[in-house]
């Protein structure tokens, strides 16, 4: 007697609709809204349900700080897509064993471009007319805070505005201007891509140029006069730095260290775990060295 098949425990997945990503606009996103199907593309890993609710919060901080062009809406979107985990996380991931009361002075990241310590919830709070300060201070992971606080960061925080430099394409100030560092950069210009990509950047009739979102570089951003940046260019790219988040390339690394040196005489203080601007000094030095013997 043949026997019966036991039937599979295995769960199957839900069924996700990815349809409404698929609408595609003829025009760029200039002067106009940001569509649910464009979001949901520059944001390929989150679902409908939840970029619905950031849609209208999204748009009415692009109206309000001046992100009316196609290409500052990408650059917004690249930023805080990889800030949150692409709309997931509002709020800082504290490491293990770590409370808020350890970090920032008890003010710990929150929002779509994390604002930390008491200064930076009060600035914004006055800013809006609201209390973030003590208990108050989770209300900035409500998405229309949250949302309104990276818009605010954006253009008003941030002095010059952002936006200038997504004008220029400057994908590497901007990164360091919003980090401090390049953590998370490779993410950055992928979600860039895929965000200009969805918002018709190539299509804009306000530029005679068609920005290149895949390939950026120290020498052509703002970012090359300043010293620190320079640093944590070739400190990121390093293969014998424990930094992450970019490719590792030696030859970037040269250029960062390299333009570092030339500007070291305008670091003041020491960053990115060294103490003072002669360990920086003292670090990019050897590196060079070090670098330029492997290519001999």
């Amino acid at each position: 007697m043949r026997k019966a098949k036991k039937k599979s425990l295995k769960a199957t997945k839900p069924h996700v609709d990815n349809s409404f990503r698929e609408a595609v606009s003829l025009t760029c996103a200039c002067n106009r809204e940001v569509t649910l199907a464009e979001l949901g593309r520059t944001f390929n890993a989150q679902k409908k349900e939840r970029l619905e609710k950031f849609l209208p919060h999204v748009n009415s901080t692009f109206s309000k700080n001046q992100n009316k062009t196609c290409i500052r809406k990408a650059h917004f979107l690249a930023q805080v897509g990889h800030e949150t985990g692409q709309l997931r996380l509002l709020a800082e991931q504290l490491p293990k064993g770590k409370d808020e009361k350890d970090v920032y002075d008890g003010y710990k990241g929150r929002g779509l471009i994390q604002i930390t310590y008491k200064d930076g919830y009060e600035a914004y709070g006055s800013y809006v007319g609201q209390d973030f300060t003590g208990s108050n201070r989770v209300n900035l992971e409500n998405i229309e805070w949250a949302t309104d606080s990276a818009g605010w960061y954006w253009s008003v925080k941030t002095s010059p505005s952002l936006n200038g430099y997504a004008d220029k394409n400057d994908l590497v100030y901007i990164t360091q201007a919003i980090n401090g560092a390049f953590n998370g950069y490779d993410d950055r210009v992928n979600i860039l891509r895929r965000a200009a990509s969805a918002l018709v950047v190539d299509q804009c009739p306000a530029r005679t140029d068609c920005p290149n979102v895949s390939t950026f570089s120290l020498g052509g951003s703002a970012a090359n006069s300043i010293p620190a940046a320079a640093f944590a260019w070739g400190l990121w790219h390093d293969r014998a730095s424990d930094k992450h988040g970019v490719t590792k390339d030696d030859d970037e690394a040269l250029i960062g260290y390299r333009r570092f040196l030339a500007l070291k005489a305008e670091q003041k203080r020491g960053r990115f775990g060294f103490k003072k601007p002669a360990s920086m000094i003292a670090h990019a030095e050897s590196r060079v060295d070090s670098l330029s013997d492997d290519k001999e």
